[in-house]
């Protein structure tokens, strides 16, 4: 008889600390980089409509709250237990808290800058 096939490694759900350090180095720059794509279409789209161009980094802070508030307002239909809706309030009392400090940076080198 045969042994059966082996699966592959499953992976571990551990959580790699070295990859929330870089993903959270990136944030900033990729942010950033969203915030000048955001301000180059601004000023290709809606600038010729009249309106004001925006900074590159009004677009990022721009962005960043667009972002926050458009993951905020995603509707979800599953039904809402004792788990979820706690970690909907963790949620709601933590998320924001990171697109006001990428905000905050982003708004303290636009005043700096000026």
């Amino acid at each position: 008889m045969t042994d059966p096939p082996t699966q592959p490694d499953e992976p571990t759900a551990e959580t790699d600390p070295l990859a929330v350090v870089v993903l959270l180095m990136m944030l900033p720059p990729l942010l950033a980089w969203a915030g000048i794509v955001f301000a180059c279409l601004w000023s290709w789209f809606i600038v010729p409509l009249g309106v004001d161009p925006v900074s590159t980094w009004h677009a990022c802070g721009l962005f960043v709250m667009i972002g926050w508030v458009a993951k905020y307002r995603q509707a979800n239909d599953r039904p809402l237990d004792r788990k979820r809706c706690g970690k909907f309030v963790g949620r709601a009392i933590l998320a924001p808290l990171l697109p006001l400090a990428v905000g905050g940076l982003f708004h303290w080198i636009m005043v700096g800058a000026s």
